[in-house]
């Protein structure tokens, strides 16, 4: 974020409240609590904001914290819980990245991997698994890259569903309000526009 934000932030903005701003602006969660007290009307606001982040995210230890912090907070998943699967396969990738944008990618070992593949669907675990015990020796041994590259080609095939699960469900409704209307269920009626034919309710 650092190196981008330099990159393109300061390239193109001189003035430095306005950076300030738009720095502030940009932060969320424990960064943004990092700089919440610093009031950017001050002259060195700038300054103080890369100062206080800096504190904090150039400690590589404490950065390599707060990306695992993300793994943490997984949960089980459920076969049919295509949303959910899919924000699991982000929140693993974003720590993935934030890893290895710290060069700390062996700090996941293993067994992590195992404790993230274990959360997930059963079927999809299972992929996993035959894919893992056929890669080579030297393979199983830092599997990483490959393990997300299995969640992300996942995340695609379960976003298909996820989207063609959402039409299907805003079909069957669609056809099971019809279906009530043709049994003679009398459509809603308002005593304000009684003669003319409503299709609200007098609530409505």
């Amino acid at each position: 974020f650092k190196a981008v934000w330099k990159e393109l932030a300061e390239s193109n903005i001189q003035n430095r409240s306005v950076l300030a701003y738009e720095l502030k602006r940009s932060l969320k969660g424990q960064a943004l609590e990092k700089v919440q007290n610093i009031y950017i009307t001050k002259p060195e606001a700038y300054e103080l904001l890369w100062k206080r982040l800096s504190e904090f995210y150039d400690d590589v230890g404490a950065s390599v914290q707060a990306a695992l912090d993300g793994l943490v907070k997984l949960k089980q998943l459920r076969e049919d819980d295509f949303k959910g699967i899919v924000q699991f396969i982000d929140s693993v990738e974003s720590t993935f990245s934030q890893l290895e944008e710290l060069g700390q990618l062996e700090v996941l070992s293993m067994r992590d991997i195992d404790k993230i593949s274990e959360l997930l669907p059963i079927n999809i675990r299972m992929m996993w698994i035959r894919q893992y015990h056929q890669l080579d020796d030297q393979s199983k041994l830092k599997p990483l890259s490959i393990f997300m590259t299995f969640l992300s080609t996942e995340r695609a095939a379960v976003s298909r569903l996820a989207e063609n699960s959402r039409k299907t469900s805003s079909h069957s409704n669609f056809a099971h309000s019809n279906s009530q209307r043709s049994k003679g269920e009398k459509p809603p009626t308002c005593a304000v526009h009684k003669d003319v034919n409503s299709t609200h309710n007098t609530s409505e």
